[in-house]
């Protein structure tokens, strides 16, 4: 399994970065490879919400089904996918001098045939931190602005 781990402060209350990222239909505004989220079961929200998702990786699309597993407002909030691919994202707060500090974990295990038609596995993985890398940012301007 391939792993991505990422954090950076924001200059917002903690509660607030919670909620913001534990709204899955605004995931596509700070991932940029998520494009569609379609709501199956997200109210009242927590454990157990689930969601449609479609993801553009490196120009192969992945569609599946995410279930929150962990909702634990306003500390730590995980998603997996439940089909499509196999991922696990976690979310962890904590408040710091002048904000709060996000940190962004993320476990992927990629099918064999889907390698094949992106590239090598250690291209994928540079690209997925890039990805993380740029939504650990988004995250930052969207919270502070």
């Amino acid at each position: 399994m391939s792993h991505v781990r990422r954090s950076d402060v924001v200059k917002a209350d903690i509660e607030k970065c919670f909620d913001y990222i534990a709204e899955p239909g605004l995931a596509p505004l700070f991932l940029s490879s998520l494009y569609s989220i379609t709501p199956i079961d997200v109210e009242p929200k927590g454990e157990g919400n689930r969601w449609g998702f479609e993801y553009d990786l490196f120009g192969v699309a992945l569609r599946g089904e995410s279930v929150c597993t962990v909702y634990d407002r306003p500390n730590r909030y995980v998603w997996e996918a439940v089909s499509g691919v196999e991922t696990k994202w976690t979310y962890t707060f904590e408040k710091v001098e002048g904000g709060t500090a996000v940190e962004l974990d993320v476990e992927y295990q990629l099918a064999d045939t889907m390698l094949g038609k992106i590239a090598d596995l250690a291209v994928i993985e540079r690209l997925n931190e890039h990805e993380a890398d740029a939504a650990v940012k988004n995250l930052r301007v969207i919270l502070e602005g």
